[in-house]
């Protein structure tokens, strides 16, 4: 029998593990394709089926407990997937521990700040909806960290079918309590209890490995050391990702945080997408060659260029529809503004640019770095806070995000290139020309008006001049050396 060629064997090696890696994204992507299809509809019911006032409220709410929720972040669900063996089972132990004790506590703050929270957004006579949010976390935290330690051995499965199947529970709650239950702002409450409660049954039936609740002081403290740092860099996220929502109810009402909320689902919500199908493989690439620093910086460059592409075409997109896409599913009163339009479009492309940068900073475990650059977002609640003063409105308030997420990204990026000890002219030439053809596709967009078919299509084809002078720089990157990361 005739020897084949080394080549053609291992061309066939490369393209069996780029299939393996394409079923493993088709998990990961197709679990926050339907997290957030589902999310969305759920807005929609609520836009739809309740008041202004009634959703504005709702929004309010949830904002309080997800902004608790990422405040208090200390990366119980991913210290899980960096050890293996028996150390994992003691690791794993531990965060369960953890995780319960911060749910308890979250849980009990939220009861305790209700009053105080309701008078916050100006609606003093819905404290008691208030304090009902704190089951929500208490309930997470009874959910089985199996599933995510199961990630480190690339098996996405049971968290995804976990999550879509509580998303799709939710939607049906959520739909049922808005129509006939509630019929108002608590339907959004029973509709996230019930994806809560279905998600985390799913963790304990579908995990690969058996619950433990037990654990030792020295995992304890390995656990802590790893998370606490990340505690306050979740502070700086939930300033990056929520406080904006808290300053529109508390600033211009909750009647306009349920438009503003609607107007963040439908262009900062998909960024997610992104995060979770491309980030964890990203970061996989960057842990493998984490000890090499002349490979890691050639991978961290490739992998900027490809996220600089899928951001500014994903906000060319956004760019393009927002502004007719919002009316037509939520109704003709959320209407979006030509100045709201364009600074979305900035913001949804820094919210995705700035995942390479965080991403290694994760990797590297460099929390400390990550922590001090994610804290300069508080830079942007600043701005916001000081223009809201004088006009209050969706761009002073937009107008502090970007500022925010500028400075963020100037910063994590600047701790990459110390991480990395390197020149820094390389690794800054990429976000010139990122920042140079955003600049040119924001001039385009504030240019020529879309408020006609041809004009979108002539600005469609006119973007793709930009969008491609960076997937110029990415093609090479996927075809080239990220090839034999696969």
């Amino acid at each position: 029998m005739t020897a084949q060629p080394q080549s053609a064997a291992d061309e066939r090696a490369v393209h069996g593990r780029a299939r393996a890696w394409a079923a493993r994204l088709s998990w990961t992507t197709g679990s926050s394709l339907v997290e957030f299809g589902f999310r969305l509809l759920r807005t929609i019911v609520l836009s739809h089926l309740l008041s202004p006032t009634e959703f504005g409220v709702a929004v309010a709410i949830m904002s309080v407990v997800v902004t608790m929720e990422l405040a208090t972040d200390v990366g119980l669900d991913k210290i899980v997937v960096f050890y293996a063996g028996d150390r994992a089972r003691n690791i794993r132990g531990a965060a369960q521990v953890l995780q319960l004790a911060r749910g308890a506590l979250l849980a009990l703050a939220i009861v305790l700040l209700a009053p105080y929270l309701a008078r916050f957004f100006g609606t003093p006579q819905y404290s008691a909806s208030f304090a009902m949010a704190g089951a929500l976390p208490i309930v997470r935290a009874f959910a089985h960290l199996g599933v995510k330690e199961a990630l480190r051995d690339h098996d996405y499965r049971p968290d995804s079918l976990a999550v879509m199947t509580a998303q799709a529970a939710a939607l049906l709650a959520t739909y049922a309590a808005a129509a006939w239950w509630f019929q108002d702002h608590r339907a959004m409450l029973a509709g996230f209890g019930v994806e809560y409660l279905v998600y985390t049954f799913l963790t304990h039936l579908l995990s690969p490995v058996r619950l433990q609740m037990m654990a030792n002081m020295q995992s304890l403290k390995v656990v802590l050391r790893y998370g606490l740092p990340l505690a306050l860099n979740g502070i700086a996220l939930a300033i990056l990702s929520q406080v904006d929502r808290l300053m529109v109810g508390s600033f211009i009402g909750v009647d306009a945080l349920g438009r503003y909320a609607v107007i963040l689902t439908v262009a900062i919500a998909p960024t997610a997408i992104v995060g979770r199908s491309f980030a964890v493989p990203a970061g996989i690439m960057l842990a493998r060659t984490s000890n090499e620093p002349e490979k890691l910086r050639d991978v961290y460059v490739r992998i900027t260029w490809i996220f600089a592409t899928i951001g500014l075409a994903y906000a060319v997109a956004i760019g393009l529809l927002l502004d007719t896409v919002v009316p037509l599913v939520f109704g003709a009163s959320n209407q979006v503004e030509p100045d709201v339009r364009l600074l979305m479009v900035a913001i949804v492309f820094m919210r995705i640019y700035r995942l390479p940068p965080n991403g290694l900073l994760v990797t590297t475990g460099d929390t400390t770095r990550l922590l001090l650059a994610n804290f300069t977002a508080v830079s942007g609640l600043v701005v916001a806070v000081l223009l809201c003063l004088n006009h209050p409105g969706f761009t002073s308030v937009l107008t502090g995000v970007l500022a925010g997420e500028i400075v963020t990204f100037v910063s994590l990026q600047s701790c990459v290139i110390s991480r990395l000890r390197t020149d820094p002219w390389p690794l800054w030439q990429g976000p010139a020309l990122s920042a140079a053809m955003l600049a040119v596709v924001l001039m385009l967009l504030a240019a020529w008006p879309a408020n006609t078919l041809s004009t979108r299509l002539f600005l469609a084809a006119a973007c793709l001049v930009p969008v491609g002078a960076l997937a110029a720089m990415a093609v090479p990157a996927i075809r080239s050396r990220l090839r034999q990361f696969i």
